[in-house]
């Protein structure tokens, strides 16, 4: 399966490594697990940690301020999600971040991409597929 992950922060540099990290980690061994990378300034001169996910550059606009950076690179962050999940055939699109996950929402509507969310206000009825009976069939 291929798994496109939308993360809250810099995947590699944020001090503390999400839930998601370990994860995903796991499921690189058995699937390709790409996560876009957004490589936020503010984390820039923290070591980076290691991780088995593929990482994909989602840098455009580099600012100090994250909620800034977001904005700005909204654009950018769309059409890389459309490109990434037409060019690598992405089944499932993991979204944990709301502005660039919103774009992926754009990308789940012209696709067969599913999205599958991690923040609790989301609405049910924009999300394309049953997520766990296509993850569960694999």
């Amino acid at each position: 399966m291929k798994i496109l992950v939308i993360p809250t922060t810099d995947w590699i540099r944020h001090p503390v490594p999400n839930r998601l990290n370990f994860i995903f980690d796991n499921l690189a061994e058995r699937h390709e697990v790409y996560v876009l990378h957004f490589g936020l300034k503010r984390f820039s001169e923290l070591e980076a940690r290691e991780t088995k996910c593929r990482l994909l550059q989602a840098d455009w606009i580099r600012t100090e301020d994250p909620s800034l950076y977001y904005i700005l690179n909204f654009p950018y962050h769309l059409w890389k999600i459309r490109r990434l999940a037409r060019s690598l055939k992405i089944d499932v699109i993991l979204s944990t971040n709301i502005l660039p996950s919103f774009a992926a929402n754009f990308q789940a509507r012209r696709w067969s991409s599913i999205i599958w969310t991690t923040w609790k206000s989301r609405h049910p009825s924009i999300t394309r597929g049953p997520p766990l009976a296509r993850l569960s069939s694999r």
